[in-house]
């Protein structure tokens, strides 16, 4: 049976530059005999190279080095000009070590020796798959090019070094740079004096490692105007794993920063007008109710004092007497837990002392307080106050959900902080899924406390498991 036909030829568009038609025959030769199906035409001088270029599409030039009018260095550039993309190959006799350097230097992709044609499909098909990939990295240039420009975030990218290379119009228009030029340097120019410092240890250190990074920071622009904005960058790394540098993009967050300073505004005055009528009607609970339950107590005093101490109505006057002492410690407590004079007068450490011991006779759970550091130390009001109010729902969910049996308290006064921590022994949860559904469940307690805290700077932070307890964290630094 006869040998199956060869797969299909692969067609293949060259142009030979060539003066010897029998030099040309021959690579034609060759290539056919690799499996390709040439189209071919060959040219001799520049200008019918240059009109060849303009006429048709090719797929290769091949090349002889020493023509009668030019070289193949002329050829090069004569490709540069019309198809700067297009794989050129020499295919010449020997041409000198230097001669293939510059070659080399100006663009072919390879050199074959007219002694050794049979090497010359190898390097065909070498050149055509390196092209292709070339062509390829281009086009997507062109398309990253495309939809960076019409993004709405800035896109950036950077050298291994962590210098930047690339910045779209939005990038440029967020820093407020008329162009991309020095922008590696200009860019952290415009960063806050306050936050500079921070954002190049943590850019630098993502560089360094080549990891990811993601930080919003304040810009400071020209007339003192400031923007906010969130700088996110991914690595990039070489086919073998090696760091080239990171791309990235920068989101202008202004109006979110400002939404989030106006939200934080309205429920700081918020709770500075619920804890200042919880304060007036402390007052008037303590003041002007309790003088007046304890001017009726007075009375039933004397009339107990003058009746026969029988009867009914003596019965009745007991019973008066009770209910109104009754009332009065009620009074005082409601009192106490709308706002403790003590708080303000003496500060956190003798407030939440207090409440504990009072908190822990009411429910009738063990309770105890520690305190650490300067214990007469003082803090902002609004800090005490935040820190007491939280310390003082922590305590009321663990006698509405924990079950618990034992409660402890600590205030720990550092040298540069100060940390209220509040542990039970309680049923505990799962933080993650209470946090989770929060709004849908009701629990707007745990919210509020993590909203306290925020407004005065302070860091919240609830652990739990089921059947293992819960403790609540809250501190803040000092030195703010």
């Amino acid at each position: 049976m006869a040998v199956q036909q060869q797969a299909k030829s692969k067609q293949l568009r060259v142009l030979i530059v060539e003066d010897c038609e029998s030099d040309a025959a021959l690579v034609l030769h060759e290539l056919r005999h690799s499996g390709y199906e040439p189209v071919h035409e060959r040219v001799e001088t520049e200008e019918a190279m240059a009109a060849a270029l303009k006429k048709q599409a090719w797929d290769i030039v091949l090349s002889d080095h020493n023509l009668p009018r030019f070289n193949s260095l002329d050829a090069m550039a004569v490709l540069r000009k019309y198809e700067p993309g297009l794989p050129f190959i020499i295919v010449s006799g020997a041409i000198g070590e230097e001669t293939a350097v510059a070659a080399v230097k100006g663009g072919a992709a390879d050199y074959v020796s007219k002694t050794k044609l049979a090497h010359l499909p190898t390097a065909v098909e070498r050149a055509l798959r390196e092209a292709a990939q070339r062509r390829a990295l281009r086009e997507s240039e062109e398309v990253f090019r495309k939809l960076s420009e019409c993004s709405p975030a800035g896109v950036f990218l950077t050298d291994a070094a962590g210098a930047i290379t690339y910045t779209n119009p939005r990038w440029r228009a967020i820093y407020g740079l008329a162009s991309g030029a020095n922008a590696d340097r200009e860019w952290t120019r415009v960063v806050h004096p306050k936050d500079r410092a921070g954002v190049l240890e943590q850019w630098n250190g993502c560089v360094r490692e080549g990891r990811e990074y993601g930080q919003e920071f304040c810009l400071q622009l020209a007339g003192e105007t400031l923007r906010w904005v969130y700088m996110r960058a991914s690595p990039m790394r070489s086919e073998n794993g090696r760091y080239t540098g990171h791309v990235g993009t920068v989101t202008d967050i202004t109006e979110r920063k400002q939404a989030e300073e106006a939200r934080a505004q309205l429920v700081q005055k918020l709770i500075t007008a619920q804890e200042d009528e919880c304060r007036r009607v402390s007052v008037e609970l303590h003041d002007q109710m309790g003088q007046g339950l304890t001017a009726m107590m007075l009375g039933l005093n004397a009339l107990q004092a003058s009746s026969a101490g029988k009867g009914s109505d003596a019965r009745q006057l007991q019973q008066l007497h009770e209910l109104v002492n009754d009332l009065t410690n009620r009074v005082h407590r409601l009192a106490w837990e709308l706002r403790p004079a003590v708080l303000d007068d003496l500060g956190l450490t003798s407030a939440l002392k207090r409440y504990v011991e009072e908190w822990s006779q009411r429910s009738g759970i063990t309770a105890d307080f520690h305190v650490s550091g300067q214990a007469d130390q003082r803090l902002l009001p609004s800090v005490e106050t935040t820190f007491y109010r939280i310390a003082q729902e922590a305590l009321t969910n663990v006698i509405k959900h924990a079950q618990a049996s034992r409660v402890s308290v600590l205030l720990d006064y550092r040298r540069d902080s100060v940390l209220v921590i509040v542990e039970d022994n309680g049923k505990g949860f799962d933080v993650g899924t209470v946090m989770n559904s929060i709004n849908s469940s009701g629990r707007l307690g745990l919210l509020g406390m993590q909203e306290r805290a925020t407004l005065v700077g302070a860091k919240f932070n609830i652990e739990s498991t089921p059947d293992a307890g819960t403790t609540v964290f809250v501190s803040r630094s000092l030195e703010t």
